[in-house]
């Protein structure tokens, strides 16, 4: 009987050896399975080596750190080779929170591509080098006459418009800014393709289990567990990725809701630095993707293929969206004499050379051309709405 009892051990065993060794070696090959599939799949375009010799296209990820309000920031005093912050996460040295009276300061909100994504160092952020176009130029405008002038980054990348208008309100409004300066409208159109929704940001995934909608059990945590192991299978991601998804799969909200939206915040934004005797100045962003604003390099073009490629009429989306902003921007500054909007979706109309890196980020060449046309209009819009002060903290 002893002996009958191992034999029927040593079978289960040998069997459960075997099962486990068939799993191990039916997952790999469904696993190279999907490696070559993944490899048949175009890659994002790389860019030609003029543009990466001037940008920074492999970096690791800027620290960040959760908010209950703006869902994350950017860690503060981060020292890296390529980006360092303040300890209000800016990307730029300390400062005081009330601006010396020989300074002009300007406040920038937006998103990766106000923060300076793609910069090598923190002087070739778009901020940085707005700061010395207008330094540059400071004596020709009147509220600039013998000031220094100071740019404070305080975009934050993948922002939508409504998350910027919290930061300056949370945050930003203490620095008392003269002048404060919006680079938006990408990551709006991006978060409501993404989400489905408008306003919400778009690393923002609603889940009713984040909520506690039920009560957690092992067996829910061990299948959340293997969901999440399956999903990043290279078979299942080849799988759903030799699918373009098209834009009506991704059910993004209707234009006007997106416009209304946007609106609503820039509204906001206009009456807070209003009442605190700001100027404000909306800019438009740039994208490779919006039809005839740019001579497109062979690169650029197989960018636009791409991003399209991406999700299957998104293009569009974006180009409807944005002529849709246009008008509205300019409402809301009619409705403001301290408020201006700036299209700068044609600031490289006339720009042969490759000006992006990607759908929307910049060379350094196009961020050195995006921040002279933004102090161009920028003085013209100090110039005809002179007295512009420190913002008054309530």
């Amino acid at each position: 009987m002893p002996n009958e009892t191992r034999s029927r051990r040593r079978t289960w065993g040998l069997r459960f050896i075997l099962i486990a060794l068939g799993l191990v070696v039916g997952i790999g090959a469904i696993e190279a399975i999907g490696s070559y599939g993944l490899s048949r799949i175009p890659d994002e375009p790389e860019p030609p080596a003029d543009v990466a010799a001037t940008s920074k296209l492999r970096r690791r990820p800027v620290g960040i750190r959760p908010d209950p309000y703006l869902l994350y920031t950017v860690r503060p005093g981060l020292v890296h080779d390529h980006c360092s912050t303040n300890a209000f996460g800016m990307r730029n040295p300390d400062v005081p929170e009330v601006p010396p009276e020989d300074v002009f300061r300007v406040l920038v909100l937006g998103g990766s591509v106000a923060w300076g994504y793609n910069a090598r160092n923190d002087d070739e952020t778009f901020t940085a080098l707005l700061e010395s176009a207008l330094g540059e130029r400071a004596a020709d405008c009147a509220p600039l006459a013998g000031k220094r002038v100071e740019v404070l980054n305080g975009a934050v990348f993948a922002y939508v418009s409504w998350q910027e208008v919290l930061a300056y309100c949370r945050t930003y409004r203490r620095f008392r800014p003269h002048a404060v300066v919006t680079l938006d409208g990408t990551n709006d159109v991006h978060a409501a393709v993404r989400t489905g929704k408008v306003g919400w940001p778009m690393r923002y995934v609603p889940s009713k289990s984040a909520y506690g909608a039920g009560k957690p059990s092992l067996g829910d945590a061990i299948g959340t567990w293997a969901r999440y192991r399956a999903e990043r299978l290279k078979f299942v991601r080849w799988i759903r990725e030799s699918r373009s998804p098209t834009l009506a799969d991704k059910e993004p909200p209707p234009i006007d809701d997106v416009v209304a939206e946007y609106r609503r915040a820039m509204e906001l934004l206009g009456d807070l630095t209003g009442a605190e005797g700001a100027r404000l100045l909306m800019v438009l962003q740039p994208m490779a993707i919006l039809p005839e604003t740019k001579p497109l390099t062979p690169f650029e073009q197989r960018v636009v293929e791409h991003t399209d490629g991406v999700i299957v009429g998104q293009n569009d989306y974006y180009a409807r969206c944005f002529d849709a902003f246009r008008p509205m921007l300019r409402a809301v500054a009619e409705a403001r004499p301290h408020v201006a909007s700036v299209d700068a979706t044609r600031v490289f109309a006339d720009f042969a050379p490759a000006a992006y890196t990607d759908d929307c980020h910049l060379t350094l060449d196009g961020r050195k051309r995006l921040a002279r046309f933004v102090s161009d209009r920028l003085l013209a819009h100090l110039a005809a709405t002179p007295g512009g002060r420190p913002a008054r903290r309530p």
